[in-house]
């Protein structure tokens, strides 16, 4: 539908063979970086985390003040998912469920990333690694209140199915990625990913 937004998981697995090939990579200078150009660039990119280069476009941790554009860009993210398992009509308390567990849990920020194109800001991601121990600080009767013992029970099946407990060592994935409709056919979810890809390799 016209809400919903492009949604994909993505195994970023490093191996030994990938760190290999990568420290081969290294020592061939026409072996690509990897690294996205910013939109309208002709210059070659420098081997830096993407989103940080001079530009229009800049991706950044996720801070207090991204919070809500950031939970609201996840959920629609899985729009479809959400309303199939808590109805239409509870999609709003799950953003401000979404909203209030970021905003008491800033010791997991650093794993959203928000990207601001001229100074707005036009999508998010999101990224878990295989030993990230927090996920938020979540209240079973604040979800309650604002979805309902039905809605709460629904939602937490609908968690336990996107969610990942097989992840193996050295594994990374990509949660949820989205894009604002206003900035979408500017590069900005590849440059997501490469930012992904980017902080799964240090």
């Amino acid at each position: 539908g016209t809400r919903s937004n492009n949604q994909q998981r993505i195994s970023l697995k490093i191996t030994k063979d990938q760190e290999n090939s990568r420290a081969m990579a290294a020592v061939e200078p026409d072996q690509p970086t990897g690294v996205t150009l910013q939109p309208g660039s002709t210059e070659p990119p420098a081997h830096t985390a993407p989103g940080t280069e001079p530009g229009p476009l800049h991706i950044r941790t996720m801070q207090e003040q991204d919070i809500k554009f950031a939970a609201q860009m996840l959920v629609e993210a899985f729009w479809d998912k959400y309303e199939f398992a808590v109805g239409k009509s509870r999609i709003e308390g799950i953003i401000q469920l979404m909203v209030n567990t970021l905003s008491r849990s800033p010791d997991i920020w650093h794993r959203y990333y928000v990207a601001l194109y001229e100074d707005k800001l036009a999508g998010a991601v999101h990224i878990i690694f295989n030993d990230d121990s927090g996920k938020g600080e979540s209240r079973c009767s604040e979800s309650c209140s604002l979805l309902g013992c039905y809605g709460t029970c629904r939602h937490s099946y609908a968690l336990c199915c996107m969610s990942s407990e097989t992840m193996s060592a050295r594994d990374c994935y990509v949660d949820r990625i989205a894009v604002s409709a206003d900035f979408r056919g500017k590069g900005i979810g590849k440059a997501l990913l490469e930012r992904a890809d980017f902080e799964a390799r240090q």
